[in-house]
């Protein structure tokens, strides 16, 4: 079975890992600041927009950098929502999904359109869980269900199934709802059966550690308290490696 250390390694380096064609980057260990590990420096920047059109990961490139914009916040204890915000607020799934259009032939667009949606909603739980603000748990399992909603659209016989694994596993760790993880658990089900990649079984690894937690944290937790499944992550002791 593989440790903590290295699921967490496998699921939060996902949407980097399957982007080594379209960025050149340095190591970024992202570590809080009570880890044994010091973070290093990051260089990261997109070489050429059209490889998107033609990569199967199909994560925008504009949350990407959004996202690692959040890492670097944390990692300097820096805050900056309105930043964050801004840039999320600034991607439209259906303009980045127009331009892929434009660029490659492939008749994708609404299921494109989709996938941006997801991941956009997915970097948005990441992004606000990431910098630990209070929030309404509601909003949060809001937006997993909303996230559940757009890749319903996406079947394993449609191209870019193999580009819903991340968002898949973002939305099952904000859900509280036994349908939606039954959904989640099934689809990564079908992503190793389809693709045999070995994210996928680490990813239903984890959201059972996650789930169990949650639970308990609802049922037992402390009144006022608020679940974050990324401070569980590092209960476990796990760092976060994106290479």
């Amino acid at each position: 079975m593989l440790d903590v250390s290295t699921i967490c390694t496998y699921i939060l380096g996902w949407v980097l890992f399957t982007w080594l064609t379209v960025f050149s980057y340095d190591i970024l260990s992202f570590t809080r600041p009570s880890s044994r590990r010091s973070a290093d420096t990051l260089r990261f920047h997109v070489l050429d927009p059209s490889v998107e059109a033609v990569q199967f990961a199909s994560c925008p490139g504009p949350l990407i950098e959004t996202m690692v914009l959040a890492l670097q916040q944390s990692r300097s204890l820096e805050n900056d929502a309105h930043a964050i915000n801004q840039r999320l607020n600034a991607f439209d799934p259906s303009d980045w999904a127009a331009s892929i259009k434009r660029m490659h032939s492939n008749d994708d667009f609404e299921s494109r359109a989709h996938v941006g949606t997801a991941y956009k909603l997915g970097v948005t739980i990441f992004t606000t869980r990431l910098s630990r603000v209070n929030v309404d748990d509601s909003q949060m399992t809001g937006l997993a269900s909303r996230i559940i909603s757009c890749l319903s659209h996406i079947t394993p016989e449609i191209a870019l199934f193999k580009a819903t694994c991340w968002p898949t596993f973002v939305a099952g760790a904000e859900s509280y709802d036994l349908g939606e993880r039954a959904w989640v658990t099934q689809r990564l089900h079908a992503y190793l059966f389809h693709f045999m990649y070995a994210n996928a079984r680490s990813a239903i690894t984890l959201l059972h550690g996650i789930w169990q937690a949650a639970d308990r944290h609802r049922t037992f937790g402390t009144i006022g308290t608020e679940f974050n499944w990324i401070d569980e992550v590092e209960k476990m002791g796990a760092d976060w490696l994106f290479v």
